[in-house]
């Protein structure tokens, strides 16, 4: 037990150096200190002029976080703990049994259930019941009968049930119940006295369940993986000089109820899959000895109804600091932007601002301690100095936490970090005691504002901006939820590339690689927890994680309390409190609460949010706002169209969407519908739509043989589909020129369904559609004009073309300039396949960091021998690889492939294309030196791509 503290410190001139401009704000209440201590004033000034001196003769540089030992005379050292664990799979569990809900209710209503609004059938809502622990009964109305909503699930307690026609239902008399582990190891997989040899070496992050095989008996919602569990063993020794340190193991997520032991001691459970913790063994643990740590993960029971695999899916360090130390996410470092002082050079914005910090000190000895905190600032990417602070005299009690005030630094010349112009400090945070730095801690946060006006939206910086979102899982082809670090930079960069200026977590505490890349390249972020919910499994402990861990994080916008089903009921009560919890622990960040609300719109759940979330519902709008003129408007889920890349027809035995935006469920609208009515409306902040990427699980509108949804603009791998590029039309300026025509052109008799119409006579047309950025298109076909249509704002243009093999070309123009091209797209009929190619997406240069970590992304395609792109080509490809690399996972975008997206070794994997195109992922090892991938497959000419790691 620990008690908290609060000290706040000096403000005095003296203490605060920037070489930009002094502090002249109000002073702070002063300390005793400051009141009584001329002493320590004069040693204090001492101290601030060996700080000036110190900045000529050393310049931090950012940390990173590496597998290998920092050198030991750090005074904080943190060592990754992801290479080289045993692992042990459980058996797979592919369905929820029927004795699981052996009664049954039919013809029966309860009150008090929820609408479980994605799922489909009456087979996936008996299985998200059986997932959730607290759920007593499931009903189904289905289509045609007497009860009401049709086609729709409800879970929940089975209290007030009376007698009404038409449901379809069952129970269970008991509620699962968990046994606490032992305190002491009483399994062979966690004892110290097991061997571990034939189990299997893995590297983190690991993913179990996306290991396993479909079948069509496991739950849908979640890719049809079997729910699985397994043991994981690691090997360790720490430092004999770390002996009398404070040692904790930390993890950044596992998925999902996990069991922890080291050394045959029972360290504790965890039950959250998105939220990070960790255990101090610093008690126990064998020091310059070899340790065991067995975890024990079970994904049988997924709190979601999408794809959340299972396993160690993010990273584990082992880090030690001085008994004094700065406590886990301690640092918290708000600004205020004056912002009628921001000015603009280019894309970027300058303005007077001030830095607020506090730090949280963490003093685990039996004994008070005297210490001095100091605190220097600098431009993260060139190093440059811009401000110190420091604090002396600090005392923290024994067994205590204290979070420290500092003094205000105040900059007469910031620059903002904006999504054009994402630019970045470092605070590095000293403490020391009598002289000797004890910890030491490094900082990347930003300088923005923001603010929310509900009759006219969202402004970044004063620049009033529609917020262009996409809501996205976590997880990624061929690798499933385990997504490494380098593949965040291309997940954030295929959005920016797409135009869009944020991210939405759904529905979820996210990986923090992602909130770094979205810091790094500028992409704002709705940051989301998981559940409205403060009783049982530490709900509010996530909570807290989540708002101390990315407080920091300039990226982050807003927070969000929950989504739809998790939103409990829109349960006001619960909402108040983690609204306050959210306000206690990000108090100066000025960010908004928010929920993503799919009803109840005119609930008490509407008064605990900032900003108001509307997921779907566009006809409501404008009525939704008149309720409250004074509450900002955000559309937190749009559209939810459904579409599969280089699909033109819907095909229900193959379980494929056309690629036209006509297609998406009952809630949902297409993705101009969905964008046109934000558009078109001040007061809508801007929107998210579901979603940026495909991922496992979910499938909307088919079930088996489907395995992921249809949701995404881009495929699960990382193609785009046809809607890319409307969001591209809309979304970018025209300093990038749009201009995209489909669909393929590789029509035939036997083939023409959908987008392609056979006519009486035995010839074809085909519906052509463009989208574009500018104002008209004139399409051409075998080089005649088919004239000129005119865009309407936010929409496309179209034409019904008879079919004529070859060449289907287009021009844009701008209506200021009717007679240049403002951009131009071409497609041709391809001749049968001819050879593959194989390039590298990314990253954009052909060198890999040689830290068993990085990745590349490779694009296989099938040409012609016109080396034109085959869009319509299935074939099967071999992967072979040579060098110093690993293949991690391969995939094509196919929602209906059931083809693992694991290679068969690290250096051989099968995939077909689907729709001519393949993705291969590989990634480093820890020895430099040339790597070489080959693509080759039956009858064509074969591919291969050489690169190297350093």
């Amino acid at each position: 037990i620990t008690k908290e503290k609060m000290f706040y410190g000096s403000n005095n001139e003296a203490e605060v150096e920037t070489p930009l401009l002094r502090s002249n704000e109000p002073q702070r209440e002063r300390s005793f200190l400051q009141k009584n201590s001329i002493t320590l004033i004069v040693l204090f000034g001492c101290a601030c002029g060996f700080a000036f001196l110190g900045y000529f003769f050393w310049k931090p540089t950012p940390q990173l976080f590496s597998s290998e030992k920092p050198p030991i005379n750090e005074p904080r050292e943190s060592i990754g703990m992801n290479v080289n664990w045993k692992f042990m799979q459980g058996s797979n569990i592919e369905t929820c049994p029927n004795t699981t809900f052996p009664n049954w209710l039919n013809d029966t209503q309860c009150p008090m259930l929820n609408f479980q609004g994605y799922v489909i059938s009456q087979e996936g809502c008996r299985q998200v019941c059986c997932s959730d622990p607290t759920c007593q009964v499931w009903q189904w109305c289905p289509k045609g009968a007497a009860c009401s909503p049709e086609n729709t699930c409800w879970t929940g307690p089975k209290i007030g049930c009376y007698a009404s026609q038409g449901w379809i239902s069952s129970y269970r008399d008991k509620l699962p119940t968990s046994t606490p582990p032992p305190p002491q190891c009483a399994l062979a997989e966690c004892s110290t006295q097991t061997s571990d040899d034939s189990w299997q070496s893995v590297d983190l992050p690991h993913d179990f369940v996306v290991l396993g095989n479909f079948s069509q008996y496991a739950d849908l919602n979640h890719g049809y993986l079997p729910f699985s569990m397994g043991w994981y063993r690691y090997h360790f020794t720490i430092p004999a000089d770390w002996e009398g340190r404070v040692i904790w193991i930390e993890i950044e997520g596992t998925q999902r109820d996990t069991i922890l032991y080291l050394n045959n001691q029972l360290l504790g459970t965890h039950l959250s899959g998105y939220t990070p913790y960790r255990f101090y063994i610093h008690s126990f643990a064998n020091i310059g000895a070899e340790n065991l740590l067995a975890i024990h993960v079970d994904a049988t029971h997924p709190d979601s109804w999408w794809y959340d695999g299972g396993g160690i899916y993010r990273h584990v360090w082992l880090n030690s600091a001085h008994p004094l130390h700065i406590a886990t996410y301690g640092v918290y470092l708000p600004s205020n932007v004056n912002t009628s002082s921001i000015t603009r050079s280019g894309d970027s914005s300058f303005a007077m601002a001030t830095i607020l910090p506090q730090l949280t000190l963490y003093n685990t000895e039996l004994t008070q301690v005297n210490c001095t905190v100091s605190m220097k600032m600098y431009e993260k990417d060139s190093g440059r100095w811009v401000a110190s602070i420091s604090v002396p005299g600090v005392i923290v009690d024994a067994n205590t936490t204290q979070t420290i005030v500092a003094p205000t630094i105040t900059l007469g010349r910031v620059r903002l970090w904006s999504v054009v112009d994402p630019f970045l400090y470092l605070m590095h945070t000293e403490v020391s005691i009598q002289g000797t730095v004890v910890d030491r801690s490094e900082n990347t946060f930003g300088v923005r504002s923001i603010r929310w006006d509900a009759a006219t939206g969202f402004y970044l910086n004063e620049v009033n901006m529609k917020i262009q979102g996409m809501a996205n899982h976590q997880d990624f082809c061929g690798v499933g939820v385990a997504v490494p670090d380098s593949l965040q930079v291309y997940r954030v960069a295929k959005m920016k590339e797409m135009g869009a200026n944020a991210w939405r977590t759904a529905h979820n505490p996210p990986n923090i690689a992602l909130l770094d890349e979205c810091d790094r390249q500028g992409l704002m972020v709705w940051d989301e927890n998981h559940r409205n919910e403060i009783n049982g499994q530490n709900w509010l402990d996530d909570l807290k994680t989540l708002i101390l861990r990315d407080r920091n994080h300039p990226s982050v916008i807003m927070w969000s309390i929950c989504n739809e089903v998790l939103c409990q009921g829109f349960n006001s009560t619960s909402g108040w409190v983690l609204k306050d919890l959210i306000k206690q622990y990000d108090p100066l960040g000025n960010r908004p609460v928010s929920a993503a609300m799919n009803g109840d719109f005119g609930s008490d759940f509407r008064q605990v949010l900032d900003v108001m979330g509307m997921n779907y519902f566009i006809g409501q709008y404008d009525s939704v706002h008149q309720a409250n003129t004074s509450q900002p408007l955000i559309a937190s889920e749009t559209s939810s169209a459904v579409s599969d890349r280089s699909i033109y027809f819907n095909n229900e035995t193959l379980a494929y969407v056309s690629a036209y935006d006509t297609n998406y469920p009952s809630w949902g609208n297409s993705a101009e519908d969905a964008w046109c009515a934000v558009a078109e409306r001040d007061f809508m902040s801007g929107e998210f739509v579901w979603t940026g990427f495909d991922y496992k699980g979910e499938p909307t509108p088919y079930q088996w043989p489907n395995i992921n949804s249809h949701f995404g603009v881009i495929d699960i791998c990382g193609f785009p589909k046809d809607n890319y590029f409307y969001y591209q039309s809309v979304w970018l300026t025209r300093q990038t020129p749009i201009l995209h025509i489909f669909p393929h052109w590789n029509w035939a008799p036997d083939t023409c369904i959908g987008g392609c119409t056979l006519t009486p006579d035995g010839g074809m047309f085909v519906n052509v559609w463009a989208y574009t950025n500018g104002d008209s298109v004139e399409l051409f076909l075998n080089g005649d004009s088919l004239g000129v249509q005119n865009v309407p704002k936010c929409r496309h243009a179209s034409w019904n073309v008879s079919f004529v093999a070859g060449e289907l070309s287009a021009k844009a123009y701008l209506s200021s300039d009717p007679s240049t091209a403002f951009a131009t797209d071409v497609i041709y009929t391809t001749a049968p396949p001819f050879s593959l190619s194989i390039e590298m997406e990314f990253p954009k240069t052909p060198i890999l960091i040689a830290d068993n970590s990085d990745v590349a992304l490779f694009t296989i395609k099938v040409l012609d021998s016109n080396n034109y792109f085959v869009s319509t080509a299935n074939l099967n490809i071999t992967f072979t690889l040579t060098g110093n690399g690993k293949i991690i996972g391969v995939g094509n975008g196919d929602p209906s492939s059931h083809e693992p997206d694991y290679p068969s070794s690290p250096t051989l994997a099968h995939r077909s294309t689907w729709n001519g195109l393949a993705r291969v992922i590989v990634q480093s090892t820890f020895d430099a030196g040339a790597i070489t991938i080959f693509a080759n497959s039956p009858k064509l000419r074969s591919a291969s791509f050489v690169f190297a790691s350093k």
